[in-house]
C-alpha cells in the first residue's frame, strides 16, 4: 500500500496539526539530553526526512511491481498483495480439524 493512500483516509485531523504534536512531543522528550546529544538526533532527523521524501518521489523498478511471492494466497488475497490482474481466487478450503479458516 503506498503511503499516498493514507492522506484521503487520514480525516480526523489535518496533516499539520499532526506534524506539529509529533513535534512538540519529540521536542518535550529531548529537552533533558545534551547539547551534543540533540545535535545528533537533529541531524538523523535531517536525514530521515531527505529519504522519506526520496522514497515518496521515487518510481519502481520492473522487479519491484509485481505482486507479494511469499504467504499462502489467501493470506496475500485478503491484504491486496497478489499483484496486478489477479481478480478472482479459486479453491479456498477450510480445515476445521486443524483449526485453520479461511473467510
Amino acid at each position: 500500500m503506498s503511503p499516498s493512500n493514507l492522506f484521503p483516509r487520514r480525516t480526523m485531523v489535518s496533516e499539520s496539526w499532526l506534524a506539529n504534536q509529533i513535534q512538540s512531543m519529540t521536542n518535550s522528550l529531548r529537552q533533558t539530553l545534551s547539547d551534543n546529544t540533540k545535535k545528533e538526533f537533529q541531524e538523523r532527523d535531517e536525514l530521515e526526512e531527505k529519504e522519506m521524501v526520496g522514497f515518496l518521489n521515487r518510481k519502481a523498478k520492473k522487479e519491484e511491481q509485481g505482486g507479494r511471492e511469499s504467504g499462502s494466497l489467501e493470506w496475500r488475497a485478503t491484504r491486496g498483495e497478489i499483484g496486478p490482474g489477479v481478480t478472482e481466487i479459486k479453491g479456498t478450503q477450510s480445515m476445521p480439524e486443524k483449526g485453520i479458516f479461511f473467510l
